[in-house]
């Protein structure tokens, strides 16, 4: 049964869950029309009620006016799709970061971060591994093909190279992941991601606990550093 229904996607009422999750899909009429609308979607959202939350895809640009005209006739107050949420970046690793944010998206969200740099668009490609609600969500970058490591070196580039003066970052779901996201290849002297073994261990911590590690993790105990005698 259809709940809601907008521009970019839809949201549906389950009888039974389906075992896997992924893409869909989609068959419907609207009210007082006789077409019938096909595309394919993908779940963006899903909560405990047996809701979905599902984004088309494909949508032929006939259709999606179509569509966009059956809804503003319908429904006066029609808006288009909400706008991506700002979010405030406070740490960073070469696989992922923490964003503080209000409204944090689900856990296995696949998200688009985007920012503008010098007037230059920039995005990054993640998926949220850690959700704490109304404070924030820790996400790994997906690097699974050469062009998303491409986004995310240009991403981390930027960001690192701020002067720090971070831009405003924008989130938007693009789905919800069924497979667990690719890390990047650690250096083979190097140590594991810090930042990342953070979010896995996230079952293992409340969330006072969790934004308690982050702190030391950005505040580490000083070393005390070795010196050279020179004669």
């Amino acid at each position: 049964m259809t709940t809601d229904l907008g521009e970019g996607g839809m949201a549906i009422q389950l009888a039974h869950r389906p075992k896997n999750l992924g893409s869909v899909a989609l068959q419907f009429s609207l009210p007082g029309s006789e077409d019938t609308i096909a595309c394919s979607g993908q779940v963006a959202w899903e909560n405990p009620g047996r809701q979905l939350g599902l984004r088309f895809v494909d949508l032929a640009p006939e259709i999606r006016d179509r569509l966009k005209a059956w809804l503003e006739s319908h429904a006066p107050e029609f808006e288009q799709d909400d706008p991506p949420a700002p979010s405030k970046l406070t740490d960073l690793s070469l696989g992922g970061c923490y964003l503080e944010t209000g409204s944090p998206f689900p856990l296995r969200t696949r998200i688009i971060l985007s920012m503008q740099v010098a007037g230059q668009p920039l995005r990054a490609e993640a998926v949220v591994l850690v959700m704490h609600p109304d404070l924030g969500m820790g996400v790994e970058f997906t690097q699974a093909t050469d062009q998303q490591r491409d986004h995310v070196e240009k991403f981390i580039h930027a960001l690192t190279n701020s002067n720090g003066v971070l831009p405003e970052i924008l989130v938007e779901p693009e789905g919800l992941e069924t497979t667990e996201p690719v890390s990047v290849p650690p250096l083979r002297s190097g140590p594991e991601d810090p930042l990342l073994e953070l979010f896995r261990r996230r079952a293992e911590l409340t969330p006072e606990a969790f934004q308690s590690e982050l702190r030391k993790q950005r505040n580490p105990a000083p070393k005390i550093a070795a010196h050279k005698a020179s004669v």
